[in-house]
């Protein structure tokens, strides 16, 4: 985990999908001091410090492992998202092709 992911401020969507925790559990926990507090920036939208979640994480037991699988996963899924936007602008850039003999009525 590099610097930039330690401070990175993470949006509750964020939070939630590397926690596994849902919108409640996260607020509950919040509330009862079991998990970083958000900072709530000027324009009034709350963010979570990365460090933060994932020092949250490595303190849960079995923490390390859980940190482990959960950075994993995201990261095939960041991959997979990837390779899907590749292959969406292969495709777009394969059917934008105009030139004689592209539309069926001018194939021989």
């Amino acid at each position: 985990m590099g610097w930039d992911e330690m401070m990175r401020l993470l949006r509750r969507r964020e939070v939630e999908l590397i926690t596994g925790l849902s919108r409640t559990t996260l607020w509950r926990y919040e509330g009862d001091g079991r998990f970083p507090g958000a900072l709530r920036l000027p324009g009034g939208d709350l963010r979570w410090l990365g460090g933060d979640v994932w020092a949250w994480i490595l303190a849960l037991p079995s923490g390390k492992e859980q940190a482990r699988a959960r950075w994993e996963h995201l990261a095939a899924r960041r991959f997979r998202k990837s390779e899907r936007n590749a292959t969406a602008a292969r495709t777009d850039a394969g059917s934008a092709s105009t030139g004689p003999g592209t539309s069926p009525e001018e194939r021989p």
